[in-house]
């Protein structure tokens, strides 16, 4: 007969849990806040390297103060689901999806949430969307609501 342990294999997943949630702490404040793109090789899969890294690139090179605070976190097996907020200022021109932008010399600060999926120790895919509506109208690119509704 084979006994399993219940509470040990809610530890388990607690730790995976917890090393999820540190591992996409380690992609936001290594890759993002510090450019330390050399780590995308550690902690992202092959297939999404070169893309990661050319994005941190265009972003310090617009915002070379850009930083990500993590708000908060939560995990659910091999997902982890972030809050945060982005901060930076506006020095270089930022290749945009609406097309390249100037810099400004503002600053700007907009939340967001980020949902990673993780494989063997590794980031696999992500998903999300931030307030970049508010980042534009912050650098002056979009103009901002005057007045209330109706």
């Amino acid at each position: 007969m084979l006994t399993v342990s219940l509470r040990s294999l809610g530890d388990d997943m607690i730790g995976s849990l917890d090393e999820n949630k540190a591992l996409v702490r380690r992609y936001f404040e290594e890759i993002a806040n510090q450019g330390k793109l050399a780590v995308a090789e550690e902690i992202i899969t092959p297939e999404h390297i070169t893309d990661i890294q050319s994005l941190t690139r265009k972003l310090r090179a617009a915002f070379p103060d850009f930083h990500i605070t993590v708000e908060d976190q939560i995990a659910e097996g091999d997902m982890v689901a972030t809050i945060f907020t982005a901060t930076g200022t506006h020095r270089g021109v930022w290749q945009s999806q609406i097309g390249p932008i100037p810099a400004t010399g503002k600053r700007f600060s907009h939340g967001g949430v980020r949902v990673f999926r993780i494989s063997g120790g590794k980031l696999v895919d992500t998903w999300g969307g931030a307030d970049t509506i508010a980042q534009m109208q912050q650098l002056g690119v979009l103009p901002t609501p005057s007045g209330g509704a109706g």
